[in-house]
């Protein structure tokens, strides 16, 4: 998981460019990731995360991350729908403006999903969560 927190930590930096971007500690966006994105047992939780990709219609979306093409976008405002009030905390936690916080995470939650997977199928420390989404395939 370390790893794939890192690859999207540098995703997020890079997003945000020279700046804001170069500012920001690596570890202190994986810890902020990690936070934003794992469950009560300390794994990532990307079932919730799928589940609501699902009920906002971006499946598609998700199923291009889990896949080995490339991965499809995602915009701002379905980010702000996904992590709504947790965001606030997650720039807070960076010492960024939210809107920043929502343009990092758009090129770093497709590839937290995406390094999570291999063949569509997620790794098992994300919790085998594909099998519990199967069906929505």
């Amino acid at each position: 998981m370390e790893d794939i927190l890192k690859l999207a930590a540098e995703k997020f930096k890079s997003a945000l460019g020279g700046g804001t971007g170069q500012s920001l500690a690596t570890g202190a966006i994986m810890l902020a990731l990690q936070n934003l994105l794992t469950g009560k047992d300390g794994k990532l939780d990307l079932s919730s995360l799928l589940s609501n990709l699902d009920g906002q219609g971006l499946m598609n979306v998700a199923q291009s991350w889990l896949g080995n093409g490339t991965n499809a976008g995602i915009s701002a405002e379905a980010i702000q729908n996904l992590f709504g009030g947790k965001l606030e905390g997650f720039a807070s936690e960076l010492g960024i403006k939210k809107d920043e916080a929502i343009s990092g995470l758009q090129s770093a939650i497709p590839e937290v999903v995406d390094k999570s997977s291999a063949d569509g199928n997620l790794l098992d420390q994300a919790g085998g969560i594909f099998k519990a989404v199967k069906g929505l395939f």
